[in-house]
């Protein structure tokens, strides 16, 4: 008697979510300058055209997976402070989350970032939008002006970019976790 398969109620992935699947595999694999358009049509399985159809290039390809990358930690980094009214513990919950996030996440993220934060980099004004966005949400109750709240998030940033290069030691993971929640709390 044939085996038969239940059907699967996950919708199929468009071609542009393939696509950026794709690239979000070869990033991490192969970091970011050196990843290329075919490496992206072997892992999303499709022709350079259809590629081509979908995104004016390599660049077009990784705006578009940061700016996915940056929506989703935004995402977790709001879920994580929701409910939480002491601001300071809004800031320690909101920090964890994202470095919770970015150890999760692998190297796509830290990826992104490390081109992000060069100067005249195409992902800068996605990384300015994301920095905002956290300012706009961790200030709440504080009187802490947002530039130092903004440099205290790039300070982590920093901290999560270091923790990635020097290979995700799992003491280093707590020790950033660490350094960066008591960063954020002191200087709030």
């Amino acid at each position: 008697m044939p085996s038969r398969l239940l059907p699967d109620d996950t919708p199929p992935l468009s071609t542009g979510e393939r696509i950026l699947a794709g690239a979000a595999a070869v990033v991490a694999q192969h970091g970011l300058r050196d990843s290329t358009v075919r490496h992206v049509l072997a892992a999303a399985s499709i022709s350079r055209r259809t590629f081509y159809l979908h995104f004016p290039s390599i660049e077009g390809v990784m705006c578009d997976l940061y700016i996915q990358q940056t929506d989703i930690l935004l995402d977790a980094v709001t879920a994580a402070v929701a409910g939480v009214r002491e601001p300071r513990q809004r800031l320690q919950a909101a920090v964890d989350a994202w470095v919770t996030f970015q150890l999760s996440a692998g190297p796509l993220l830290i990826h992104l970032q490390a081109e992000a934060v060069r100067p005249g980099s195409m992902l800068s004004p996605v990384r300015e939008r994301s920095l905002d966005q956290l300012v706009v949400l961790l200030s709440v109750g504080l009187s802490t002006p947002a530039l130092r709240l903004r440099g205290l998030l790039m300070g982590v940033e920093g901290l999560l970019i270091q923790l990635e290069r020097s290979g995700r030691e799992p003491e280093l993971a707590a020790e950033v976790r660490a350094v960066a929640v008591a960063m954020v709390a002191q200087g709030a």
